[in-house]
């Protein structure tokens, strides 16, 4: 029998359903000419999102150490990252910002900031 535990680790998700990221396909045009590719998928991705003085968003490489570790190897091969994007957007921003991460390489998986919180500072940690 499986129960519901009412802890700070036995909370339900949201309640509305959230789009799902679009998919990473297994083929790419890197195979064609040659060239390897490489999927990562880690908590954060390798970019920090910032809104600028006119309110639109700007993306910069993070300084991370697997960045750093990985950034020589971008000349190799091709890269997409996979991670929360490091902010709690409003579902009308999302649109907006899986453009522009995918625009860079990266597909975001949106969390909200509490299961953000439980996930790194208490299940990863």
């Amino acid at each position: 029998m499986v129960t519901q535990s009412s802890g700070r680790y036995g909370q339900q998700p949201p309640s509305q359903p959230q789009p799902a990221p679009p998919a990473i396909s297994a083929t790419s045009n890197s195979k064609a000419n040659g060239q390897s590719r490489l999927v990562v998928v880690s908590n954060r991705l390798p970019v920090t999102l910032t809104r600028s003085d006119e309110g639109k968003w700007e993306v910069k490489l993070s300084s991370g150490g697997l960045v750093s570790a990985l950034s020589g190897l971008k000349k190799e091969m091709s890269f997409t990252w996979a991670g929360w994007p490091g902010v709690d957007f409003s579902p009308a921003e999302r649109t907006e910002i899986r453009q522009l991460l995918g625009d860079n390489s990266c597909v975001p998986v949106f969390l909200d900031g509490e299961t953000a919180e439980l996930h790194y500072n208490g299940f990863s940690n």
